[in-house]
């Protein structure tokens, strides 16, 4: 179980850093690059509301992954 948790710990902070990552890359103005930043930290959260059976995060994560995906879509087309 420790390792479970050590594996979530990490992931978590790893998206989150992603996601800042994104934001900044935003202020940046650097498209597409803040959006890949963005679906990868979303995707990092989605698993852990996956692992933790939180709906409310699964459902926000979800959508913003969709969004996010849709983005990037959109700027190769």
């Amino acid at each position: 179980m420790k390792l479970n948790s050590d594996i979530v710990w990490l992931l978590k902070w790893a998206s989150s850093l992603l996601l800042i990552a994104g934001m900044a890359s935003t202020s940046a103005n650097l498209y597409p690059l803040n959006m890949y930043f963005h679906l990868t930290g979303t995707m990092g959260w989605l698993a852990v509301a996956l692992i933790w059976h939180d709906r409310s995060l699964t459902v926000l994560n979800s959508v913003a992954g969709f969004i996010f995906l849709s983005g990037i879509i959109n700027s190769l087309l």
